[in-house]
């Protein structure tokens, strides 16, 4: 059961970035009124489709350098055409993917028509990881949508220190865009 927003406040304000629209809440950890703590755990990564190869090793050090970050229904959390640079999985609930016809303005971009549905399990934001800066698409919370976030260049850094990892993840990135490339070949068929 995803816990409300409204019944948190903010503990730990390191990750102001995550979320395009700056929800109330952002960072690693929140307290709600009778001090529970939310943190991003291995159990939580082990169910994301991209690290479910992964061992417990690899995902507590994930887990260390990401954020926790519970999202309330039709926040963006990404925008199209915007730099922000997040890479995200969704721990529970949806995620609407959304583009926007040529010329719409800015303010109709998460508006735009809706050409996926992520759930959980699924990432969000990945082309981050390869050096892409402006968002090809929106993502906009369908429902209360609990998020995984990391910062790219702390990825990086991870991923330096530990080339096998590194490579792990990669080569399920890869593995990961080609699938979207073959039901985007698809979808552009039947268009």
């Amino acid at each position: 059961m995803l816990v409300p927003l409204a019944i948190f406040t903010k503990v730990d304000s390191s990750f102001e970035h995550c979320i395009y629209s700056k929800p109330l809440l952002t960072g690693k950890r929140y307290q709600n009124m009778q001090g529970m703590k939310m943190d991003l755990t291995t159990e939580h990564l082990s169910k994301v489709e991209l690290l479910k190869r992964l061992d417990h090793a690899a995902l507590l050090k994930l887990a260390e350098k990401g954020k926790l970050i519970p999202v309330s229904e039709g926040t963006v959390i990404i925008a199209e055409d915007s730099q922000d640079n997040m890479f995200y999985a969704i721990l529970q609930g949806r995620v609407d993917i959304h583009i926007s016809s040529p010329g719409s303005l800015l303010l109709d971009k998460a508006e735009g028509k809706v050409v996926a549905t992520l759930k959980a399990g699924e990432t969000v934001g990945e082309m981050a990881l390869v050096g892409q800066k402006r968002r090809s698409a929106t993502a906009k919370a369908r429902e209360e949508v609990l998020l995984a976030c990391w910062d790219p260049a702390e990825l990086e850094t991870l991923f330096e220190e530990d080339y096998e990892l590194g490579f792990r993840v990669q080569q399920q990135l890869a593995r990961s865009f080609g699938e979207r490339l073959s039901k985007t070949n698809l979808i552009a068929r039947n268009f």
